[in-house]
């Protein structure tokens, strides 16, 4: 295959990259070449650079990807500008055994001494889209391999070929797992974001609906139904939002595609938990039912496949463990993971303080756990809601922007909330939605008795 751009012409060899002169003699990948020509008014370099000179275009490229790229790059030259460098690496590697020669990250070093203009070369660069380049019998052979080994593990025949009929490596799953959000919210911002007013009436009005089975299953298991529903509004908007991925589709994607080893493997993994639930019916009667995030989370509760086995209850009893629109098996499911993971019945979960502007940040976080007295005899902690702090429990302060932000005492309930989604502002979120949707309960119960 080769591809031209003005003045330079390309050959791909074995998966590698070769500049072609003039003669038409293809020369070692990587070397390095100059044109001169009239489309370009400087010159244009293709080189290796060191890695202090290079900046990573998130993705994987194909010959078409590359050529835009330099497209870009010409289209944003000034004729002032002194020179462009762009390092193509190309190179085939191997994954799990097999060889993936198509693939090939590319990098891209600006020299330049125009900021705006090395600027715009980058957002013209990183608008191009991420494309699937691996070749398709690559990809055949290694479902078929995948498929194998879930037959191997004891997963029936007939379920694997229904579950994998039609799944394929799914470009759009590549690229929402390789585009990560650049703008980082401060906690206070975050938790506005997550208990919006909305979210609060939608979540008062879910416990009303749902009071009798809530306090039923919070009996059961010993967790706030403020809680549960408070975890149900954050993972899928009460219900309304539960995501429609076939799910063995995005984990066979994420276990093919992920750049880390380690998730390649945790994905692998909940693909032969998604099989293993068709396979024993424990949920959706068929693989179409299978439904949810890109990401594989499953249902109104967003359990992943292995959650979903270890912890989803069929609390409503009728054969199976219906996290998509069965409220009971949705409630209990909440609740019994929490159970299983510590959950304290009767315990505190958090408390919103005050802390000193100046305080050291090496003297608090998760990892630092003291009882509240001693909390307050070394540091000035005063409640935000003017109630008397005092406990001989370890609880531990957390102030996710420093002392100058936001800043709670968290007791080992908000840990057992981070084993849902191991993230403190979440667990923030979680506990300050629960605080909202009781204030709003209690608000309720007393205009009732007026």
């Amino acid at each position: 295959m080769a591809f031209s751009s003005p003045g330079l012409r390309f050959h791909s060899r074995d998966g590698m990259f070769a500049k072609l002169d003039p003669s038409c003699r293809i020369l070692p990948p990587f070397s390095l070449v100059s044109s001169r020509c009239r489309a370009f008014p400087r010159k244009l370099a293709l080189a290796r650079c060191s890695s202090q000179q290079q900046s990573r275009v998130s993705g994987l490229w194909n010959l078409g990807q590359i050529e835009r790229c330099l497209e870009a790059i010409h289209c944003a030259l000034d004729p002032k500008l002194a020179a462009v460098l762009v390092v193509v690496a190309c190179s085939s590697f191997r994954r799990e055994g097999h060889s993936y020669t198509s693939q090939a990250p590319v990098f891209c070093s600006i020299a330049s001494e125009q900021p705006a203009i090395r600027a715009q070369i980058h957002v013209k660069i990183n608008q191009i889209p991420v494309e699937m380049s691996t070749p398709e019998s690559d990809i055949s052979a290694w479902l078929e391999d995948l498929k194998e080994e879930a037959i191997q593990r004891g997963v029936g025949k007939d379920t694997v070929l229904e579950a994998f009929d039609g799944v394929k490596i799914s470009p759009k799953i590549m690229e929402k797992d390789q585009t990560q959000p650049e703008k980082t919210l401060t906690a206070e911002d975050y938790i506005k974001t997550m208990v919006s007013q909305s979210r609060v009436s939608r979540g008062v009005q879910a416990f009303v609906d749902n009071k009798a089975l809530l306090e039923e299953i919070s009996a059961e298991y010993g967790v706030p139904a403020s809680l549960l529903v408070s975890i149900w509004g954050i993972e899928s908007n009460y219900g309304s939002y539960t995501g429609s991925w076939n799910v063995i589709q995005a984990l066979v994607t994420l276990a093919f595609d992920s750049p880390e080893a380690r998730r390649r493997a945790f994905f692998r993994d909940e693909v032969f938990h998604a099989l293993f639930i068709l396979d024993k019916a424990e949920g959706p009667s068929n693989a179409a039912g299978l439904k949810g995030s890109w990401a594989g989370a499953m249902g109104q509760c967003q359990f992943m496949p292995s959650s979903f086995r270890n912890y989803a209850v069929d609390f409503d009893r009728d054969g199976r463990k219906d996290i998509w629109s069965s409220k009971a098996d949705i409630f209990a499911s909440i609740a019994n993971y929490l159970a299983e993971h510590g959950w304290e019945i009767g315990g505190k979960y958090a408390q919103k303080v005050k802390i000193p502007s100046d305080m050291d940040k090496s003297v608090y976080g998760l990892d630092i756990k003291k009882n509240v007295n001693r909390w307050l005899e070394e540091n000035t902690i005063t409640a935000c809601d003017g109630s008397q702090l005092s406990g001989d429990e370890p609880v531990s302060l957390v102030a996710p922007d420093g002392p100058s932000g936001v800043a709670y005492l968290v007791w080992e309930n908000f840990r057992v909330v981070m084993r849902y989604n191991i993230s403190i502002l979440y667990s923030l979120a979680v506990y300050e939605l629960a605080e909202e949707i009781t204030a709003g309960m209690t608000a309720l119960e007393s205009k009732a008795n007026e």
